[in-house]
């Protein structure tokens, strides 16, 4: 399972958002769910094949398991590439696992995303809103992801979110700081906004959020709304469709 919170964590801390808005907080309970996000989004399109080896790669946040693949990967002490949490041992770089001797550690892999053009599928956590757009730190490019700390911006601004009722659309009823969207490159970086993005696909938008008051998370109930897991309470989301 991918440990989306760490690499939540790691965006935050290299974002530069300006004050006059709505930030992404950098502590709470928002990041408490995050890992659930490998639920949404299907696991085979966070996977890297690699060419050299029949064994696929790992991203940051992503849990290690034994080659048989039936023991925990507590079993394994951290060695470099991967770190500890609540007895177990994920990776912290892209790259290829290697266990030697009790240690399990990842070697840096050489295989990088590429640089998005238009049409491009990207994965973004969106890190401010603002009445015209939603701002976006790019994670992945076509299910590749970006090295942590070198995520690239972008933007969704109000008539990219969806085809119908342009003129109507809200940003702050369609995205909220802290969700993961799945959206579409629809022109290259001309500004400082980055990379223009777009939502107007039915399987393009928000693939996981938490309320904004609970920290919890959340689920889909239809295109356009989102239901706290716990609590039921409800909050407005331009929600991603099957893909």
């Amino acid at each position: 399972m991918i440990d989306f919170a760490y690499i939540a964590q790691q965006l935050m801390h290299t974002s530069c958002a300006p004050a006059r808005t709505h930030r992404l907080k950098s502590t709470g309970p928002r990041l408490r769910h995050c890992r659930s996000l490998s639920n949404t989004i299907n696991r085979q399109s966070m996977m890297i094949s690699n060419p050299k080896t029949s064994s696929p790669s790992v991203i940051p946040g992503q849990e290690l398991i034994t080659s048989d693949e039936s023991q925990p990967s507590a079993t394994y002490q951290c060695g470099p590439g991967t770190f500890e949490r609540q007895g177990k041992v994920y990776a912290s770089v892209v790259g290829q696992p290697v266990r030697n001797a009790g240690t399990i550690s990842v070697e840096c892999s050489s295989r990088c995303a590429k640089v998005p053009v238009v049409g491009t599928i990207v994965i973004g956590m969106i890190t401010k809103v603002t009445k015209p757009q939603a701002h976006v730190s790019i994670i992945m490019v076509d299910d590749l992801p970006l090295p942590v700390g070198q995520e690239l911006q972008g933007a969704i601004r109000s008539q990219d979110v969806r085809q119908v009722d342009k003129d109507k659309v809200i940003i702050w009823d369609c995205y909220r700081p802290g969700d993961i969207v799945r959206a579409e490159v629809i022109s290259l970086p001309t500004s400082a906004m980055g990379y223009l993005l777009a939502t107007f696909r039915n399987h393009l938008g928000v693939v996981f959020a938490q309320h904004s008051q609970t920290g919890n998370r959340m689920t889909a109930i239809s295109w356009k709304e989102m239901k706290d897991a716990e609590t039921g309470q409800k909050e407005a989301r331009k929600v991603a469709g099957p893909n």
